[in-house]
């Protein structure tokens, strides 16, 4: 009988222990405790605010882990450089310094879409692209448009990351 009252007694400390250690962790009523986790954080490097100001998005939004990039494109102020690969190249710059100042990489990316305005060229991109992603390759979507923001645009490329999934060895 004493075993049996020991034995009880040591397994309702143990619950208590176990719901005392979680319910200090999470508090379903906290409600600063979930935004914090769930708050949108709004990604605009240096010199990215008159865009911000003018077109009214922002470069990355971020989400606890989650990070969502705008469309970038090849061009300088408006005014496109030459060439699909030129483009191609200066997009990913932009990214990879928008991932950067959102506290990611270009490892991190978990999806790609890009636009094309001639898929002829689908190509020449992919080999870009292989520049600044060279393993763990991200899902693609690759869709032809039949114009972008810009005359003169060939290219527009959006992202989503997941900080720290770039880890993975596979």
């Amino acid at each position: 009988m004493k075993i049996k009252l020991g034995c009880l007694f040591f397994i309702m400390l143990q619950i208590f222990f176990v719901g005392w250690v979680f319910g200090q962790n999470k508090d379903p009523h906290n409600s600063d405790q979930l935004n914090s986790l769930n708050r949108k954080v709004l990604i605009n490097p240096p010199g990215t605010e008159i865009v911000y100001q003018t077109w009214e998005y922002s470069q990355a939004v971020r989400v606890g882990n989650t990070i969502w990039v705008s469309g970038k494109t090849g061009n300088r102020h408006g005014v496109p450089v030459e060439g699909i690969e030129a483009q191609a190249r200066l997009a990913f710059n932009k990214i990879d310094r928008i991932l950067r100042e959102a506290g990611s990489s270009l490892d991190d990316v978990v999806e790609i879409v890009s636009y094309h305005v001639s898929m002829a060229e689908l190509e020449k991109f992919k080999n870009v692209k292989s520049e600044f992603l060279k393993k763990n390759f991200p899902a693609w979507t690759a869709i032809g448009v039949k114009e972008l923001v810009f005359p003169g645009l060939l290219i527009e490329i959006k992202v989503t990351a997941v900080v720290g999934s770039g880890a993975s060895k596979n």
